[in-house]
């Protein structure tokens, strides 16, 4: 009876602990694949950030003083501004390598308004530095 018993049981188990098996692999295939696109979409906006700061620190030290120069006040008008950020938009999207742009753009619905972000980011992180800088001069 017992010998019948385990007979008829262990085809079943050994299916059922196969299936489990085969389940189990396919989720962790499924969890190792998803890591792998969020490290390369991290990966690829940190890029993406990198070349914003770049282009906007060489966009500071060429275009802006330039302009800054020709006004009295030393202030920017809102186009001029407006010009330096599509400048600065222009020569990001120009220096994105096609993989590294089709990597991000997997990540954001709009890569242009995204890096627009990031440039206003990196704007206002050179005018806090700025202003860090000349505080810690003055005291």
């Amino acid at each position: 009876m017992v010998e019948t018993l385990a007979a008829i049981l262990a085809p079943v188990i050994v299916t059922v602990v196969g299936g489990l098996v085969s389940w189990g692999i396919a989720e962790g295939t499924r969890y190792l694949r998803a890591k792998t696109r969020n490290e390369v979409l991290g990966a690829a906006l940190a890029q993406v950030g990198n070349i914003t700061q770049s282009v906007v620190s060489d966009l500071e030290e060429t275009m802006k003083k330039g302009m800054a120069a020709r006004t009295q006040d030393g202030k920017l008008t809102m186009a001029e501004a407006k010009a330096l950020k599509e400048a600065a938009l222009s020569r990001i999207n120009n220096q994105l390598p096609a993989k590294l742009e089709k990597a991000a753009r997997a990540g954001v619905n709009d890569l242009d308004q995204y890096i627009q972000g990031r440039i206003e980011e990196a704007v206002s992180a050179k005018k806090a530095s700025v202003a860090s800088n000349f505080f810690c001069r003055r005291w």
